[in-house]
């Protein structure tokens, strides 16, 4: 508008337009190439999509109202506000002095730029390599560049795992948890705590199980690196490695609830050829173990086993035909008595009680109970252990499942100073090495959430985003 009065405009109405019509497709243009940058970005999926699709719809929205005000608002308040100079001003009055600055200063930028843009039309051979070189650096960072899912913060809480021996007992439990107190009391950064025996966050319910919730002192109370939430993890881990009577480990919750239950990557070993267990269990514990060689893994663990002392109950068939009686009748009756079964409700009180049957403990605790442990026979009585034969075996106390394949859950631990996709990598090369044929690994948590994200989603988005930009343009 002022280019406008210097040319000689006296009426601010018809210079705000004549100056409009030279500008308005120039801002539209730039907005609708800010837009195509950011609007893209929405359509990207997975978790990371929602993050994106956030940021990319206040960014398109906040490009077009600062648009809408740049066509509406802005002109109306030059028309206003500004006027032509009369000429009754000096040069070097305030006004002068700052309009003579503001026009040597916008002079010689000009300048320099035309000269600049001259240079590198006579040297167009500049523009080419500059282009190819800029695009070789892209790719490079986007292959060099650390990757996250959601980086980890301090939230002030800690989470401790605890596993002893399959087939320990509640008060052998309770016993290994008291030495953590200890070690938890001469932490200073530690306000409170709570702990359960009985049940693991990784390893599930069991009596040789056990879980403690950390938190920490206020972020104010424990300033500097050495006092961090990543410091007293490591520190703590370092002092439950002394404790060898249990595999104890303690690690932060994920920043995305839901999406696991800690930090760390989460792993599903896959046996694809439904083979042996034990076969199976051995090479998890051989890749794990290389992962654990390798300097971008803090911890690889797995709360899995396959020594837990368990009960094997074989039936003879043959005696259950001449007596009559079919197998699964034998079985049902062990478990009623052994297990508890399910036989009715009744009304008292306005409340519905649940009616079951289950043998009292002392009837149960060893193998003669099964001759006072009976199945119907007909009109007589005829007692378990006539049928069935128990042999004590060691094997695995539950057996999960991940895409149909017999799977072991593992968790893997980033070492400081390196990301979640540098881990992802290592464990990519490490199952090629140690995997054998058939054997295979699915993520979980975020971190499948993080493999699934990015890579050729993310080239096809930029590679549209250029695409609207040069239709635009």
């Amino acid at each position: 508008m002022q280019s406008k009065f210097d040319a000689g405009y006296k009426s601010p109405y018809l210079a705000t337009k004549d100056a409009m019509g030279d500008v308005t497709m120039a801002i539209i243009s730039c907005t609708c190439v800010f837009m195509a940058v950011f609007i893209p970005v929405t359509f990207m999926g997975g978790t990371s999509g929602v993050f994106y699709t956030q940021f990319g719809i206040t960014m398109a929205t906040a490009v077009g109202i600062s648009m809408i005000s740049a066509l509406t608002l802005c002109p109306a308040l030059c028309a206003i506000m500004m006027r032509p100079s009369d000429g009754t001003k000096s040069a070097k009055s305030i006004n002068g002095r700052v309009r003579a600055a503001y026009n040597a200063s916008f002079n010689a930028v000009l300048g320099k730029y035309k000269k600049g843009v001259m240079f590198f039309i006579r040297h167009r051979w500049m523009v080419w390599a500059s282009l190819i070189a800029a695009i070789a650096l892209l790719v490079y960072l986007m292959s060099t560049t650390k990757t996250g899912l959601v980086p980890q913060e301090d939230q002030g809480v800690i989470m401790v795992n605890v596993s002893i021996s399959p087939g320990s007992t509640l008060d052998e439990t309770t016993k290994v948890m008291d030495k953590l107190e200890d070690i938890l009391r001469d932490t200073p950064e530690i306000e409170h705590y709570a702990r359960v025996a009985g049940y693991g966050l990784i390893s599930g319910q069991g009596t040789s199980y056990g879980t403690i919730i950390v938190r920490l002192k206020d972020w104010s109370e424990r300033k500097g690196k050495d006092h961090s939430s990543d410091a007293v993890v490591a520190r703590l881990n370092g002092q439950f490695y002394g404790i060898k009577e249990a595999q104890i480990f303690s690690f932060q919750p994920a920043m995305i609830p839901g999406y696991g239950m800690g930090n760390s990557l989460e792993l599903n070993l896959q046996d694809k050829t439904g083979g042996d267990m034990e076969t199976f269990y051995q090479s998890v514990m051989q890749f794990l173990g290389a992962l654990n060689q390798r300097p971008e893994v803090a911890m690889a663990y797995t709360a899995y086993a396959i020594n837990f002392p368990q009960v094997s109950v074989e039936v003879d068939a043959a005696k259950c035909k001449r007596a009559g009686i079919s197998p699964g009748a034998v079985l049902d009756a062990l478990g009623s008595y052994c297990g508890g079964a399910y036989i009715s409700n009744y009304n008292q009180f306005g409340k519905v009680y649940r009616v079951m049957m289950q043998a009292s403990p002392e009837y149960r605790l060893d193998e003669q109970s099964l001759d006072n442990m009976f199945v119907r026979n007909g009109t007589e009585m005829a007692p378990v252990s006539q049928f069935v034969t128990l042999k004590k075996v060691l094997g695995p106390e539950t057996t999960n499942r991940f895409n149909l394949y017999s799977s072991i859950s593992a968790n893997v631990n980033p070492a400081e100073g390196y990301s979640s996709g540098e881990v992802q990598k290592v464990i990519e090369e490490v199952a090629e090495q140690t995997l054998p044929t058939g054997y295979g690994y699915e993520y979980g948590g975020m971190a499948r959430e993080e493999a699934s994200s990015g890579g050729a989603q993310t080239i096809f988005i930029y590679a549209i985003c250029i695409f609207l930009i040069y239709l635009i343009l």
